[in-house]
């Protein structure tokens, strides 16, 4: 398993401690969120482009090739992969964790060479340096301050 931890993010950590002193389980809020990731990311592999829209790398003309001839045509997607399949949220009482748990048969990852690579297909919404992207956080904290406001005292 490969783990990623989101940093840089105070607002979002302020606003889970406030909920978290009106709440006693997270468990709706953090759902709601793994929610909001794992269709972003969804809509990454359906639209083949970044999370903040910009374009993946074409597929080479090898490829294209390979495809045609074994099926598939989308940018990494094939029949024999499993990454778009893999996307997954599992919320808790404190917390939630979204990820692609796709590895080859002999343990190569994948989804974290297409997410870091050099020729980086990115579809998770966080930055080399473990940063949020673009309008992610700003959502994230939408879904918490709907419940901050539903439990106003």
């Amino acid at each position: 398993m490969i783990t990623i931890e989101v940093i840089g993010a105070p607002r979002l950590e302020e606003a889970i401690r406030r909920l978290q002193s009106k709440l006693k389980s997270l468990k709706s809020p953090m759902s709601e969120i793994g929610t909001s990731l794992t269709n972003l990311i969804e809509d990454c592999f359906d639209n083949e482009q970044t999370p903040s829209g910009e374009p993946w790398h074409p597929l080479k003309e090898s490829t294209k090739r390979y495809k045609a001839k074994h099926g598939g045509s989308k940018i990494l997607q094939s029949k024999d992969s499993n990454t778009y399949e893999s996307i997954n949220s599992i919320a808790d009482d404190h917390s939630v964790v979204v990820g692609v748990n796709a590895f080859s048969k002999e343990g190569y990852p994948y989804p974290l060479v297409h997410q870091f690579g050099k020729n980086a297909r990115p579809f998770f919404p966080i930055t080399k340096e473990g940063n949020l992207t673009s309008g992610v956080e700003e959502e994230i904290y939408s879904i918490l301050e709907d419940y901050l406001k539903e439990f106003a005292d």
